[in-house]
């Protein structure tokens, strides 16, 4: 399996198509399982943009009783998010080393901002620094009755 761009260049692309009038957009998630829901979602938000570049967040290990954080560590959501063909590129945002928020806004600062409206992993903090930095989150339509808590529901029974 080869290695998705390096993060660095992945922001020079994102500001290059950006700099070439192109429709740039975000599609935030934890990632920590990707499934048909998941590529439902990115293909909604593809819909939305030129380029998609989907952003793998942070998982609180936390925040769900429901899901074990670790079922794809951050460099394997990446690498597989950015196999998708609805995807153009992934990286992983937040973490220490890793492109904070800010750092893609200064690279698309027209870009769309997208989430799930059927996950919960776009928690409350991301959404209220998103607000504070002016960037409105856009609810892209569900993924059906395919989340990530009901995935990891149907694997247990």
């Amino acid at each position: 399996m080869s290695e998705p761009p390096s993060r660095d260049s992945t922001i020079r692309r994102i500001a290059d198509c950006a700099r070439a009038g192109e429709r740039i957009g975000f599609a935030l998630g934890a990632f920590v399982l990707i499934h048909a829901g998941t590529v439902r979602y990115l293909r909604r938000a593809r819909e939305r943009c030129d380029r998609l570049f989907a952003v793998a967040l942070p998982v609180d290990e936390g925040a769900s009783a429901d899901a074990d954080a670790t079922l794809l560590k951050p460099s394997e959501r990446v690498r597989v998010l950015s196999m998708l063909r609805e995807t153009d590129a992934a990286l992983l945002a937040g973490s220490d080393g890793e492109p904070a928020l800010d750092d893609l806004r200064a690279a698309a600062p027209r870009a769309a901002w997208m989430r799930c409206e059927a996950e919960e992993d776009v928690g409350a903090d991301i959404a209220a620094r998103l607000e504070t930095m002016g960037i409105e989150l856009a609810h892209v339509g569900s993924t059906g009755e395919c989340t990530t808590l009901e995935v990891l529901r149907r694997i247990a029974r």
